[in-house]
Order: C-alpha cells, then sequence, then structure tokens
C-alpha cells in the first residue's frame, strides 16, 4: 500500500474516531433526541393516563445530566402554580407532583421570587450605600401545604410565611457598631414600606481595589463581620452593637455543634 494512501486512511480512521468521541461526550451532557423524543412520548402518555380532564401541557423532554435520565416540564392552562417536572429513564417514570405542587413547593417559588424582586427594588431605592447582594427569601418548611394555597395572590402586606433578608456590602468601617447602624437604617425602610422582615443576615467586608475588568483584588486577607438569622425585634435592644455581637458567636457554637453530630442525631 502507497504511503500517501496509508496516511489517508489514518487520518480518516483518526477522523471518525474523533467524531465518536465527540458524540459520546455530547450523548453524556446532553443527552440525544431519539431518548429524549421517546422520553417525552412515554411523559406524555403517562400524563394523559394519570391527569384525565387536566388538559396539562407536557414540554419536550431534556436530559438531566444529574440521573443520566430525561425530564419533561408539566404544566395547567388554568393554574399557575400547578407546575411540576416528570422524569424518565430506565423505562421507569417518576411524577414529581406530590412535592412541587401537592405540598405547594411552586407557589412558594413564585412568592418567594415575587418577593426577592420587590426587597431589592426597594433596597436598591432606597438604601444609599453601595450593595453587593441583598436578597430576600420566605422560610420554607418541608410541608407548607397549610401555609400556602395553590395560585394564592402575593400580598407584600400579608404574605404567609416569614421573611428574611440578607445584605452583602463592602465598607471601610468593619464593626459591630456599623452593622447596628446598618441594620437599623435598613429596618426602618422596611417598616416605612410595611413590609414586615422576621429575621436579617449581613455580612461587612473590607473595600476592595477593582482591576480595569471589574474583577475583585485582594492585596491581603479581608476582614469580615458575619451576622446570621438575627432577629428583627432584637434590634429594639440597648446595646445592638453587644447583642449583635453576642448572637454571632452564639451562632456560631450551634453550628459547630451541629457539624460534629453524627448524621444519626441530626433531625
Amino acid at each position: 500500500m502507497k504511503p500517501q494512501k496509508l496516511r489517508r486512511i489514518l487520518a480518516g480512521g483518526l477522523g471518525l474516531l474523533l467524531v465518536v468521541l465527540l458524540l459520546f461526550l455530547w450523548n453524556g451532557t446532553a443527552g440525544n433526541p431519539i431518548s429524549a423524543l421517546i422520553a417525552t412520548r412515554n411523559i406524555t402518555a403517562y400524563v394523559k393516563e394519570t391527569y384525565p380532564g387536566a388538559n396539562f401541557s407536557v414540554e419536550n423532554a431534556h436530559y438531566n445530566f444529574k440521573t443520566g435520565g430525561y425530564s419533561c416540564f408539566v404544566t395547567s392552562p388554568i393554574s399557575e402554580d400547578t407546575a411540576f417536572s416528570i422524569d424518565y429513564g430506565g423505562g421507569k417514570i417518576w411524577d414529581r407532583y406530590e412535592s412541587e405542587v401537592g405540598n405547594r413547593f411552586s407557589t412558594y417559588r413564585r412568592l418567594d421570587g415575587e418577593l426577592d424582586g420587590l426587597v431589592e427594588k426597594i433596597v436598591q431605592e432606597q438604601f444609599p450605600h453601595k450593595v453587593n447582594l441583598v436578597i430576600g427569601t420566605l422560610e420554607a418548611g418541608e410541608d407548607m401545604s397549610n401555609d400556602l394555597t395553590l395560585d394564592m395572590p402575593f400580598d407584600r402586606y400579608h404574605l404567609p410565611l416569614p421573611v428574611e433578608v440578607t445584605l452583602w456590602m463592602d465598607t471601610e468601617d468593619i464593626s459591630y457598631d456599623q452593622a447596628a447602624r446598618l441594620l437599623l437604617e435598613l429596618d426602618g425602610i422596611f417598616q416605612r414600606e410595611k413590609l414586615a422582615v422576621a429575621r436579617y443576615s449581613i455580612r461587612l467586608s473590607d473595600v476592595v481595589e477593582y482591576d480595569k475588568n471589574g474583577n475583585p483584588v485582594y492585596d491581603h486577607q479581608r476582614e469580615e463581620v458575619n451576622i446570621y438569622d438575627f432577629p428583627a425585634a432584637r434590634l429594639a435592644a440597648e446595646n445592638l452593637p453587644q447583642v449583635l455581637e453576642e448572637h454571632r458567636i452564639q451562632w456560631e457554637k450551634e453550628a459547630d455543634a451541629w457539624k460534629e453530630e453524627s448524621p444519626e442525631n441530626r433531625e
């Protein structure tokens, strides 16, 4: 066999091998269209049989790299909170209706998103400090079916679950005095807005320089004050900075104790 012909054969073989390898990698991260089609058909048939007359819409299946199977998102035309996923793999189906709709997680997800947007808007418009992160969260439980109802409206003045606000800031004053001032100012804003906040978490960090691309440049160990899950009712304490410090110490002790417990003893 001539060398040129041999080289062409080898090159073609390597090209084919590369294509096969790429397809294998793609299949491992995005699945393949044939399997997705099979999953969509099986899940659609399951929905029609399990929920007759519900007129649910079933989206095309997408690959779930965590499970190695496929998932379809199912929605209702008359209920925005009746939205859940169904997984398919190995010929088996896992229906997430009870965990996502039955216990009202889909309702929680919608209300929590609206709250977060409201908190961010209030802070951006009324809190006159540079904020790195602000999050508004509803405190969720494992089963919220007693607290939430499907498709309930978002009422900022009568929220069904306690509200927690998390705030991260860079500041030159890393102290409990500064944390107290900022929390009182922030809580005052929410009180004027009639948004009841149950707990606050705040992190104060050193001001850092940024490069031309906007990335932080750390030239030393950053100092921080981290306070988690502080009850808003305790903001009225006379010596608030000291109360904040004591809360942080106690919180860290309880967190360390929880970590040291064996999984069998954790509830």
